[in-house]
């Protein structure tokens, strides 16, 4: 274990070298500290002596459902959760490193919301960041180039609590999701400006 001093000073050069590091919460947490019990060291990097000494901080997922990892799902979104949950960073943080950190990494230039900047944006259902993070809705669009490259959509069904309670029958009835009414009217702004000639896109309904 290297102790805060020594973190901060190697943080320090990392920053001064211009060496970005690119933490992956899902496999380090599974695979370090395996037999070390409880209480056990958390296998992520100095996240907090990095950002403070302005060092590059990426973050991704280098293993999905192999060996070396059982679970993840190659979702920033959780790698961005994760960041949250054990590596204590802010929500803000956290997406800034699995955003315009790993574009960074990759030396690309950021992406920002205005005239004449890179058209690389991913719209998910939420009502903050916070929110976006915590539900990691596949609800999503992608677009890419400015294209719209991929779209998510996830529809519920429920069942009426009267029908629940009462005997089953032949018949169901459907209510429709719950969805942000200012969530559709943002997807409906994005699906009007590109237009239906500008989908090359590939379309996929997860029910649930």
């Amino acid at each position: 274990m290297q102790t805060p001093a020594l973190q901060r000073e190697i943080a320090a050069n990392v920053a001064a070298a211009g060496v970005v590091v690119v933490a992956l919460p899902q496999t380090n947490l599974f695979l370090q500290a395996r037999g070390a019990g409880c209480p056990a060291s958390r296998g992520l990097t100095a996240l907090r002596a990095l950002l403070d000494a302005k060092a590059t901080l990426a973050a991704g997922a280098d293993n999905v459902r192999d060996p070396f990892n059982p679970l993840g799902r190659s979702d920033p979104l959780e790698t961005a959760s994760l960041l949250v949950m054990a590596g204590h960073l802010t929500p803000q943080e956290a997406w800034e490193a699995v955003s315009t950190g790993a574009r960074r990494a990759m030396g690309l230039p950021a992406v920002v919301l205005e005239p004449g900047a890179p058209a690389e944006i991913l719209c998910i259902r939420g009502s903050s960041l916070v929110d976006a993070i915590a539900r990691a809705s596949e609800d999503r669009i992608v677009i890419h180039a400015g294209r719209c490259v991929s779209r998510t959509r996830v529809t519920g069904e429920l069942m009426p609590l009267l029908t629940l309670a009462a005997p089953r029958s032949t018949h169901s009835s459907r209510v429709p999701p719950a969805v942000s009414a200012r969530a559709d009217e943002l997807f409906g702004r994005v699906v009007e400006q590109l237009g239906p000639s500008g989908y090359a896109h590939q379309e996929s309904e997860v029910r649930g």
